[in-house]
């Protein structure tokens, strides 16, 4: 997703995710200057810069035919609700647009 946003000249000023693998290769990437290894339960929008975009990228084991088809309700929507609950927090400030990526896992 960074690759695709950069390549439109959007700006990351925030990115995250729990996993040491990911971070590894997103660093790598692109540096560690906006970049947070912290599980997204514990974030808050409050801590987030203005921005015109919110962008997610969630598992997709509830929302596939390869998945469970469970959707939002699903034991691994959690990150997706954590997700709508930082921007929801971004009170006065919520960004205009919001891109969800549901992607396999």
């Amino acid at each position: 997703m960074r690759h695709a946003l950069d390549s439109v000249d959007l700006e990351t000023v925030f990115a995250n995710t729990v996993d040491p693998i990911k971070e590894k290769i997103c660093v790598e990437s692109f540096g560690d200057g906006e970049f947070l290894r912290k599980n997204i339960r514990e974030l808050h929008g409050w801590g987030i810069s203005d921005i015109e975009l919110a962008a997610g990228s969630f598992p997709c084991t509830d929302h596939s035919l390869a998945g469970n088809l469970s959707g939002l309700a699903g034991n691994h929507s959690d990150l997706f609700w954590g997700f709508a609950r930082i921007v929801d927090e971004m009170v006065g400030r919520k960004p205009p647009l919001i891109l969800i990526e549901f992607a396999q896992a």
